[in-house]
């Protein structure tokens, strides 16, 4: 005699796949803001980078700069400017990258930490990237493949 099951194995299936993909987009998305951070920490500012240039790494005023909006050697970037809290470290440092959501629906993203920056105004670096010193693209560019091997790993080592 011989016996037939059927076993329904598709909600398993589709658990590991969503592990697999949440893992897979939150690696190209902290892949991308390391590639923003290092990128933007490259070059320690002098008084202003140039058009068409990434901004350099700027934490507080420097002689021939913008400001000092609170004195000498002092972040700009306070609550006092809209800013959610104080600047203790470059901005760049503030970026993050993470992903969430179900299969079918997995977000990742980029940006800035809301507990930092209250707003795309507040942040000088974003106006940077839109008014002629653009930093956005260049460095996606510039980490797209690490993006890929990250994802990669992270969707083949997830189980």
């Amino acid at each position: 005699m011989l016996s037939v099951t059927f076993v329904n194995h598709s909600e398993r299936v589709a658990e590991l796949l969503n592990r697999k993909l949440l893992a897979c987009v939150k690696a190209a998305a902290v892949t991308l803001s390391d590639g923003y951070q290092t990128g933007l920490q490259d070059t320690i500012a002098p008084p202003h980078s140039k058009m068409g240039q990434i901004p350099h790494a700027y934490l507080g005023h420097k002689p021939g700069g913008f400001g000092p909006v609170n004195g000498y050697g002092q972040p700009n970037n306070t609550p006092l400017q809209g800013f959610a809290r104080e600047q203790t470290e470059y901005l760049s440092d503030y970026i993050r990258g993470d992903a969430n959501g179900d299969f079918g629906s997995v977000e990742g993203y980029v940006g800035f930490e809301p507990s930092h920056v209250g707003s795309r105004q507040d942040n000088y670096l974003l106006m940077h990237d839109a008014s002629g010193r653009p930093w956005v693209m260049p460095l996606f560019k510039k980490t797209r493949q690490a993006m890929v091997n990250s994802a990669k790993t992270a969707f083949e080592g997830t189980e």
